[in-house]
C-alpha cells in the first residue's frame, strides 16, 4: 500500500508545481503590465468605487501581484502563497460581482488588460482561476492523504481547469503586451 502511494506522489506534486507556476505567470503578467499603466490601475480602482486610488494604490497592488508571482514560481512554503492567491482572487472575484451587479462596464485593467471591458466572461475568468487554486492548494494540504486512484482523478480536473485558464489567458497575452501610444504620451506629459 505504502509503495503505492509513493509511487503516485510525483505526478501530484508535479501537478501542483506545474498549476502552481501557471498561476504565477498570471500574476507575473498582471503585475507588470500594470506597473506599465499605473494611472489607468488607478483610474480603474476608481471605476470599481475606491475613490481613493492612486497611483501609489495601483503599484502597491502591481507589486503585491509580483510578489504573489516570486512565491508561487519559487515553491517556498506552498501552501502559504497558495491561501494568499486565494485571498487574492477571491477579493478580484468579489469586487467584480460587485461592479456588474451595480451594472457598472468600463476598461477595468483586470490581469492588466487596458482594452478589457468588464463583463461576465471578466468574472468567469477570475472564478475560473480561483476554483484552480483552491483546487491546488487543497492537493497541496491533503497530499499526504490522497488515495491511489484519487491522485489521478483530481489531477486530471486540475489539468482540465488549468487547460481551460491557460488557454483563455494565453489568448489575452498579445493585448496584454501592447503598449497603447496615447497611454505613453499621456505618462510621458506629467
Amino acid at each position: 500500500m505504502r509503495m503505492a502511494i509513493l509511487a503516485t506522489t510525483p505526478p501530484l506534486d508535479m501537478g501542483l508545481e506545474v498549476g502552481a507556476l501557471l498561476l504565477g505567470i498570471v500574476f507575473l503578467t498582471s503585475g507588470i503590465v500594470k506597473i506599465r499603466n499605473l494611472r489607468l490601475v488607478a483610474l480603474s480602482m476608481v471605476d470599481f468605487g475606491y475613490s481613493h486610488a492612486t497611483s501609489g494604490t495601483a503599484l502597491l497592488v502591481a507589486i503585491s501581484e509580483l510578489s504573489l508571482a516570486g512565491a508561487l514560481a519559487a515553491g517556498a512554503v506552498r501552501s502559504i502563497s497558495l491561501a494568499a492567491g486565494v485571498g487574492v482572487l477571491c477579493l478580484f472575484t468579489a469586487v467584480i460581482a460587485r461592479a456588474l451587479q451595480a451594472g457598472r462596464r468600463f476598461p477595468c485593467m483586470c490581469f492588466g488588460d487596458a482594452q478589457d471591458t468588464l463583463s461576465r466572461a471578466t468574472l468567469f475568468r477570475t472564478a475560473g482561476l480561483l476554483a484552480m487554486t483552491i483546487v491546488l492548494l487543497l492537493l497541496n494540504l491533503t497530499r499526504s492523504v490522497v488515495r491511489p486512484g484519487e491522485a489521478e482523478l483530481v489531477m486530471a480536473g486540475v489539468i482540465a481547469v488549468g487547460s481551460f485558464a491557460g488557454t483563455v489567458l494565453l489568448t489575452l497575452i498579445p493585448r496584454l503586451l501592447r503598449v497603447n501610444p496615447v497611454h505613453l504620451v499621456a505618462d510621458g506629459a506629467s
